[in-house]
Order: C-alpha cells, then sequence, then structure tokens
C-alpha cells in the first residue's frame, strides 16, 4: 500500500522510485510539488505528484499523463524541461528540471526594475520560447509572473514549461502579452536610453483595443532590434570610460596637449551619440512608427486579399529560423524542407553566412559595403526562402500578389540603396511597403515562360528592384535561370 493509503503523509527524506524528497515547496487542488533529488545521478529536480486519490481517477491520471507528454516534447532552450513521468503504485508523478533564480512575481513584489536593454534581452527571450510553442502548435496554460525566473547573477531569463495536452485556447496569446508589457511595464527603469522606446513596445503588447496584436515574431524581432542597438550604446560608453582611465594614468608631461585633443574628440563623439539617442528618446511620435511600419500591410488583390510584410526577410530574422534548425534533432533536420527540394541540397545556410553573419553583428562590411543585422538576407536560393516561410507560417508571394502590391498606394518616390530594410523614407509605397523599388530584389513563388523564349522551359520569377539594378524599379520583373541561383542582390520577403 501507498503512504497516503496507509494515511501516513509524505515527509523530507522519503524516497519515491528513484527520487528523495528534499522539500515541499507547494500545494496545489489535485498536487503537491517537491523540491527533490534523482538519487542514480544525484540531480537535483521538480516533482509534481497527483494526490492519490486523485491518481486513482483514471481519467485525472490519464489527463495527467498526456499533459506531461506535451511538455516532455517542447526543447527549447528558454524552456524548463520535463525529465520523466511515472505511474505506478507508488504515485503518479513528474520529474522536471529545477529553474535556479526568482521568479518575476517575486521581484515585482520587491519592486525591482531593470534597465531596457534588460527588459529587451528579456522579452526576446520570452517571445522565442511562445513562437517555438506557437510554430509547434501546442497548446499552453496561461501566462503568470511567477512562470518567468531570472537568475540574476548571470541574467538568464527562463521560462516554465506551459505546455498541455488539447486545443489551443483561442486569443489566449493575446492575453499573455497584455499581462507581459503591464508587467514589464511596471519593471521599467525610466529616464535611460531605449526607456521610450521599450515602453512603446510595452504599450503595444498591452492594447488589447487593437484590431490584431503584436505577433510573437514581431515581439521577438522589435525586442532584439532594441536590445541590440542599446548595446551598441552601452558599448561606446564603456570605450570612452576606457580611454579616460587611460587617460588619468599618464603622466602629466608634454604630451599633455595631444591627450586632451584626443580625450576632446572621444568626449565629441559620445555627445553626438547621445544627444542623438537622447533626441530620439525624448520624441515617442517618431518612435511609434516604427513599430507600426514592421506590421504587415494589407493588400487587396483580384485573387484575394493578402498581407504582406513591411520589409525584406532580415540578417537577423534568418538567423533564427539557422538557429531554430540548429536545435532540430538529426532526423527532424528536413522538416521544414520544401517536398521538390533536390536531394543534393542539405541545409539552408546563405553564401559566405560565416562571414556574412559576423560582419552584421559586429557592423562592418562585407562584399564592399557596409552591413547589419537588420539588412535584408541575401545570398538565398528558392529552397532556402520556402524553408523559412514554412518554418515562420507564412508564404512566399507570387508575382501577380508582389507586383499587385508594388501597384497598391502611391509608387515609391525614390528607390534605395543597399542598407537598413526598416527605414527607407523614398523608397516606400503609399501603403507603407519599404524596399520595393530597390534594396534588393526578391523571390516569388511563381515559374513563367519568358516571353523572349517562348519555347524554354518555365523560370523561377523575381520582382522589384535591387541596389545592382536601381533603374529597374518596384514594377520590375527578372526571369532567373533555375530555383538554385543565388545573389548578393536577391533576398525575399513573406506574405501571410
Amino acid at each position: 500500500m501507498t503512504s497516503e493509503e496507509t494515511g501516513k503523509k509524505r515527509v523530507p527524506g522519503d524516497i519515491i522510485g528513484d527520487y528523495r524528497l528534499i522539500d515541499l515547496v507547494s500545494r496545489g487542488a489535485g498536487t503537491r510539488t517537491w523540491e527533490a533529488e534523482q538519487i542514480s545521478i544525484q540531480r537535483p529536480v521538480m516533482l509534481e505528484m497527483l494526490k492519490q486519490d486523485w491518481a486513482q481517477d483514471t481519467g485525472v491520471r490519464d489527463a495527467f499523463l498526456a499533459d506531461v507528454k506535451a511538455k516532455a516534447a517542447i526543447n527549447h532552450p528558454v524552456i524548463g524541461h520535463v525529465y520523466e513521468a511515472q505511474s505506478d503504485e507508488e504515485g503518479t508523478y513528474l520529474a522536471r528540471e529545477v529553474l535556479v533564480g526568482t521568479n518575476l512575481e517575486e521581484l515585482h513584489e520587491q519592486q525591482k526594475t531593470f534597465k531596457p536593454r534588460q527588459i529587451a534581452t528579456q522579452l526576446e527571450s520570452i517571445a522565442s520560447a511562445f513562437l517555438h510553442l506557437e510554430q509547434q502548435q501546442t497548446a499552453t496554460v496561461g501566462l503568470a509572473p511567477h512562470h518567468i525566473v531570472l537568475n540574476e547573477q548571470n541574467q538568464e531569463l527562463r521560462l516554465m514549461n506551459l505546455a498541455v495536452h488539447g486545443e489551443i485556447v483561442p486569443d489566449q496569446h493575446v492575453q499573455d502579452k497584455f499581462l507581459l508589457g503591464e508587467l514589464y511595464d511596471d519593471l521599467l527603469k525610466r529616464e535611460l536610453p531605449g526607456s521610450v522606446r521599450c515602453a512603446s513596445l510595452l504599450d503595444y503588447m498591452a492594447d488589447t483595443s487593437r484590431p490584431e496584436a503584436l505577433t510573437w515574431d514581431q515581439i521577438h524581432r522589435l525586442a532584439g532590434q532594441v536590445r541590440r542597438e542599446l548595446t551598441d550604446t552601452e558599448s561606446l560608453q564603456e570605450v570612452v570610460a576606457k580611454e579616460k582611465k587611460a587617460a588619468r594614468s599618464h603622466k602629466r608631461s608634454a604630451n599633455i596637449w595631444a591627450l586632451l585633443g584626443g580625450l576632446g574628440l572621444i568626449l565629441a563623439l559620445l555627445f553626438f551619440f547621445l544627444s542623438g539617442s537622447k533626441g530620439r528618446e525624448d520624441d515617442s511620435a517618431e518612435i511609434e512608427p516604427e513599430v507600426v511600419m514592421l506590421e504587415p500591410v494589407r493588400i487587396s488583390a483580384p485573387g484575394g486579399s493578402f498581407k504582406m510584410e513591411a520589409h525584406e526577410v532580415t540578417i537577423a530574422q534568418y538567423a533564427d529560423f539557422l538557429n531554430a534548425l540548429e536545435r532540430l534533432s538529426e532526423e527532424r533536420k528536413t522538416l521544414y524542407d520544401h517536398p521538390d527540394q533536390p536531394a543534393t541540397k542539405v541545409g539552408h545556410l546563405p553564401d559566405d553566412w560565416e562571414n556574412l553573419s559576423a560582419a552584421a553583428q559586429e557592423k562592418t562590411t562585407w562584399s564592399g559595403r557596409a552591413i547589419s543585422e537588420n539588412c535584408p538576407i541575401v545570398g538565398v536560393d528558392f529552397w532556402d526562402a520556402m524553408a523559412y516561410v514554412k518554418w515562420a507560417e507564412k508564404r512566399l508571394p507570387t508575382a501577380d500578389q508582389w507586383l499587385a502590391a508594388a501597384k497598391s498606394g502611391s509608387a515609391p518616390s525614390g528607390i534605395s540603396n543597399w542598407g537598413d530594410a526598416y527605414i527607407s523614407k523614398e523608397d516606400r509605397t503609399g501603403k507603407g511597403l519599404i524596399g520595393m523599388a530597390g534594396n534588393v530584389a526578391e523571390w516569388t513563388d511563381s515559374l513563367e515562360r519568358n516571353p523572349a523564349f517562348p519555347l524554354d522551359p518555365k523560370q523561377p520569377i523575381a520582382c522589384g528592384g535591387s541596389f545592382k539594378a536601381a533603374s529597374a524599379g518596384a514594377m520590375a520583373r527578372s526571369f532567373l535561370k533555375n530555383r538554385e541561383v543565388r545573389r548578393d542582390d536577391l533576398g525575399f520577403r513573406v506574405i501571410e
């Protein structure tokens, strides 16, 4: 007989299977959660157990184990792992990872606040976790502040495994985003570089009256963009601080004027950078449209309406896709491959990815031009684009859809050169689509015969001009040799 059947309560030190109970952490309506140790490998775990009377109900027990199975199927670095489940005469329980740190509910009660860069980093991590759950079509329980655990020592954020068996609850993601927006708005340290922009994103997340909530993908990208920009700001400040410290250690000698001149230049650069940053921070009217412009643009076309992303897929976005592929087991590496993809094609790395990625992260140059993670991804073929859109649960536009979008609203007033996919003011249609006339040409999901060679097989179509063909403009349409073509002025954007 079990301990609960005999009336004996479980106490610290009891052995259940391979686990030794250490301390009772919480009591639920039908569960008890213990801090425990897995004896065979001396691993700390959390042991979540069904009360014995609940475990004797077959329906409750099966539902518990079904939820465990859903949790165990999740493999994401931010989400807590479930190790195993048991259901035998000793009890029904699951063993899960111990998340080290303090949950946000406790930090909120302690009136803890975080710098904008810290909040952007945390939001980026949470959004990546929920994006993964969304892509796996996994149902979850509603998010609560105590589900988010932060290790303040190394700033690592982890999310409790919220996966459950069953259907996804409609609009639950709206409430989850609302909670995050409200919670982090309280935790935000004001009057710092990035605070206005960070608050703007949080306001959008917490606004349930918006016709359409920001997607997890948008939150992930926006938070990442804020994090990267604020990291660059702090890096510049650190450089200046080091220079000033080194200067103070120098002897006051004949070269004092050269030293002061060097410091003056550094301080002038810092003043210029920070004053520009402050100007942007104080002007929320300039910041909010940056968030709005990232939202998909609805296009009405004869074949039916659709939404087109306002900009080309960026290097940062494509890097997220590659990171997701890395996390897949070997047998699932082809999960997002198009069914017609040639067997000879393995993986989806762009041309010269190692150098391109490194240069983009460091904001240096690649292939002779300035580059950042906000520049369009290039060097990808049709199969790469199709794998990305499947992963992102979007679509590649047909040539007709692309051209219908280009014609929708007023034409761009100019043609953009190579650069940031988000910010061109001239190369923007009246509907808000950016880079249609320039930056890079874009893959479409169309095969057509080239009128100049009517007897040849159908060829893939790319639409739009590029920095290498500026005169072509937004209505340009080019025939590519095959779907394996890769160019440093050819990328893509998505529709939904």
